[in-house]
């Protein structure tokens, strides 16, 4: 189910990035798109919340689904997609944009919790490489929304194009991982 949100989160950082690099004349279509895309994060968060990840599939995580860590992932899997919902209605109706640099440093901090928390458990619990996965999610991640927020909610406009730049790179990076996971790739 991680995979999941993470090709979905990819796809929708890569469809952004390119808005601010300047590919994209007209704001009001990557909100349509980004609101169509949102939708199958939002089913796949409830999905997630009712059936606890044994019905679904498998996680790569191996532990009970109602320890602290999952919650975690939920909640911070359910951040972008508020991010994603708020970036879709700003783009779509031409709101300010200050609102998405501060959701971007509220996943910033998560984005820590995401990096160092399964670091805290047994190699019984978290697998080494799991552990890994999360910390280079949480790095690639947090310092997207770390770049959002300096250049929505501050405005730094002089790193708008290293911000658009990042989010590509990063968000294929993402997508690699993602796709590297579904085909077993890795070994967790």
């Amino acid at each position: 189910m991680e995979t999941f949100f993470l090709t979905f989160i990819g796809l929708l950082l890569f469809l952004e990035s390119w808005y601010i690099l300047g590919f994209y004349l007209e704001s009001r279509l990557l909100g349509i798109v980004t609101m169509i895309g949102t939708v199958p994060l939002l089913i796949g968060i409830f999905l997630w919340e009712i059936f606890k990840l044994e019905i679904i599939g498998y996680s790569i995580l191996g532990i009970p689904s109602g320890t602290a860590l999952i919650l975690t992932l939920v909640l911070y899997f359910s951040l972008w997609t508020i991010y994603f919902i708020t970036s879709s209605i700003t783009y779509l109706w031409s709101y300010n944009s200050r609102l998405l640099g501060f959701i971007s440093l509220i996943i910033a901090f998560h984005s820590l919790i995401i990096f160092g928390i399964p670091w805290t458990y047994p190699e019984q619990q978290v697998s080494n490489g799991a552990a890994m996965f999360m910390s280079i999610i949480g790095i690639i991640l947090g310092i997207i929304s770390t770049m959002r927020f300096f250049q929505l909610a501050v405005p730094f406009r002089y790193i708008t194009k290293m911000t658009g730049w990042f989010s590509l790179f990063g968000s294929v990076i993402l997508l690699l991982v993602a796709q590297g996971i579904i085909l077993k790739l890795f070994n967790f």
